[in-house]
């Protein structure tokens, strides 16, 4: 069965208040949409993370949003995108601990913990794309 997916936010990425404004929308959304509180703060902590690497690595960027259905089930898709150096390797990215920012190397391994589905694409001078899929799940 497919996904069908509806924008329902969208934002550019490149400061604190744009970085919050993600994190409040989010959680919002999420609730909006059924999510359990718990699932909802994750998914706001997904939000805040990328948002970071952005304003981290890129400086700039955006994220969007988007309500998606597969049949009766629903779930958030955030998709984090910018134009900056991108990852050299994805694969040691997502290793925890690992970090090229001098940070703990958790963000990335964490977001990928909590979602379901998890996709990233990064080509060096180009920038990086994070999609991810979280499912809401009634019986939480």
């Amino acid at each position: 069965m497919k996904i069908k997916r509806k924008k329902i936010f969208n934002i550019k990425i490149n400061n604190d208040n744009s970085y919050q404004e993600v994190i409040q929308e989010t959680l919002k959304y999420c609730l909006k949409l059924g999510f359990k509180k718990k699932y909802s703060n994750e998914c706001a902590i997904i939000s805040a993370e990328l948002a970071t690497n952005i304003i981290k690595y890129a400086s700039f960027g955006e994220i969007t949003l988007n309500k998606i259905t597969k049949g009766k089930e629903k779930g958030i898709e955030i998709i984090a995108k910018d134009k900056g150096p991108g990852i050299e390797n994805t694969e040691l990215a997502l290793q925890q601990g690992y970090s090229t920012g001098k940070s703990l190397g958790i963000g990335l391994p964490g977001v990928k913990r909590m979602v379901d589905e998890f996709v990233i694409k990064s080509i060096l001078n180009k920038g990086t794309t994070v999609k991810i899929i979280k499912w809401e799940k009634s019986n939480h």
